[in-house]
């Protein structure tokens, strides 16, 4: 088991989450669909592929698009 925190909205959550848990794993266990956001660690955007690990902040931006 590992902790992360994700921030989205202005709203920060502490996760219980599995090892090799991947990003966009811990964005649905948060709640947050991984399709309408981006997901920083630190100031690098990282894919939904990429792997959580032990204390972990990450910041999920909604993505806007339209024509």
């Amino acid at each position: 088991m590992l902790f992360a925190t994700v921030s989205y909205k202005g709203k920060s959550s502490r996760l219980k989450l599995p090892g090799g848990c991947t990003v966009k794993q811990a964005m649905e266990k948060a709640g947050i669909n991984p399709e309408t956001v981006i997901v920083l660690r630190g100031r690098e955007i990282i894919p939904e592929t990429e792997r959580v690990q032990g204390k972990d902040r990450l910041e999920a931006i909604s993505v806007v698009s339209g024509g």
